[in-house]
């Protein structure tokens, strides 16, 4: 086994990797790292809709997106709603007394509290996260080593 002290060495070992390679290794790392932070994301939402769609990507620069997603089946739409909440929203409507005069008045339809269901959850597993991120890109160095010692030995 490797030891690896730090980011740059890390790095420095995945830059030695083929492109397709690297990859496979940073979406195993990401993949793995990024469980417990959804799992604690979709216990602090209450609507299963944005519970269901909560879920990790990795972008073709090779970043790690973590959040309600809204494509294909999955309706996160609404996510940034539940954690930014809104403002008081409304509606003027407008009465015609007489055809100088036109009167409007306010229809209050509510406000969404913020959550902050996200943040909370970044908070509560980001130390994990980062230590699950490092283990799991070493193993996953470590079984394609593994793999290729066997396939050329």
């Amino acid at each position: 086994m490797t030891d690896i002290k730090g980011l740059d060495e890390l790095t420095k070992m995945l830059n030695e990797f083929a492109p397709n390679v690297e990859r496979e290794i940073l979406n195993r790392g990401f993949k793995t790292a990024s469980e417990p932070l959804i799992r604690q994301t979709q216990t602090n939402i209450s609507s299963k809709r944005i519970k269901k769609s909560i879920g990790m990507k990795l972008s073709k620069r090779n970043v790690a997106l973590v959040g309600a997603r809204s494509y294909g089946s999955f309706q996160g739409q609404l996510a940034h709603l539940f954690e930014e909440g809104t403002k008081d929203r409304g509606y003027f409507s407008k009465k015609r007394r007489n055809i100088l005069k036109t009167e409007k008045k306010w229809h209050a339809t509510g406000h969404l509290k913020a959550l902050h269901f996200f943040q909370r959850a970044k908070e509560q597993t980001e130390q994990l996260v980062f230590d699950r991120m490092v283990d799991s890109m070493i193993a996953a160095m470590e079984k394609i080593i593994s793999k290729y010692n066997k396939k050329y030995s």
